[in-house]
């Protein structure tokens, strides 16, 4: 369910994919460029760009994302990948603009376009991201940002990044799409756990949640003063608390002195 269903070891690099449509009939990860890829090294899926529609149609397929489902590595094995379009999803947890699963750090990548997943079954998606649905143990996500709208009936939703799991950092990014999901849902984050770290980071779009743990930067999180020198907007957000951060006022986080203020360099 993908143009490379299942990469090792491999080196993918300079790709531009245009109007394209991902359809499966079977379970399994999808993306619009891999699906499942092992034993990354550094910059081994880079500089790779994907445009158009990824619709999981048969509502059991986890990880699903804009260029890779689910990807292993112990290095910065994506760098410099873009998503712009659409992805439609049933059951479909672990779900990002560019990876739903990231068991790899991922650096200067960005998504734009929607997310669009609802399930009525017994069982709830979650992790689902503008960016990356979950990022993995100890992995990090930097300079990267999304403009990705996404719609759920799901929990731990975020606006970049959906949820983390111990250890994982994301530094120096952005996200300015709307969110809006049912538990743990947040502008940049929906959940964060354990000692994770959110820092010199932003969010703008606008936060929607039908349950509990929904924040204007980060929706819930183990250790909310993980996160910091970071910052959202209260007014577009619609939301004056969050599991760590700053709110600031639309005018405020137009102000390069909030960011100065903060030790950003500017």
């Amino acid at each position: 369910a993908s143009l490379f269903g299942r990469v090792n070891n491999a080196k993918i690099k300079n790709i531009l994919l245009l109007n394209v449509l991902v359809v499966s009939s079977s379970s399994g990860g999808m993306g619009g460029l891999i699906a499942i890829a092992q034993n990354m090294e550094e910059d081994s899926i880079y500089n790779c760009h994907v445009k158009g529609i990824i619709n999981e149609s048969v509502q059991s397929i986890f990880r699903i994302g804009g260029i890779v489902g689910l990807c292993y590595s112990n290095f910065y094995a994506i760098n410099k990948c873009t998503f712009e379009g659409a992805i439609y999803g049933g059951n479909s947890s672990y779900t990002g603009g560019i990876v739903g699963e990231a068991r790899t750090s991922i650096k200067n990548s960005y998504a734009k376009g929607k997310i669009e997943i609802s399930y009525s079954g017994s069982s709830t998606p979650d992790r689902i991201g503008g960016v990356i649905g979950e990022l993995g143990e100890d992995k990090e996500c930097s300079h990267c940002y999304s403009l990705v709208d996404i719609n759920t009936n799901g929990s731990s939703v975020g606006g970049l990044v959906g949820s983390t799991q111990d250890g994982a950092t994301i530094l120096k990014c952005w996200a300015r799409g709307n969110v809006k999901g049912g538990n743990y849902v947040g502008g940049l984050v929906g959940r964060l756990y354990y000692v994770d770290r959110v820092n010199m980071c932003y969010s703008t779009g606008k936060v929607e949640g039908s349950g509990s743990n929904v924040g204007g930067l980060v929706g819930g999180a183990s250790n909310p003063a993980k996160v910091t020198n970071s910052v959202w907007d209260t007014e577009t957000s619609g939301q004056t608390t969050s599991a760590g951060g700053i709110g600031k006022t639309t005018a405020e986080m137009k102000d390069p002195q909030t960011y100065i203020d903060l030790g950003w360099a500017i």
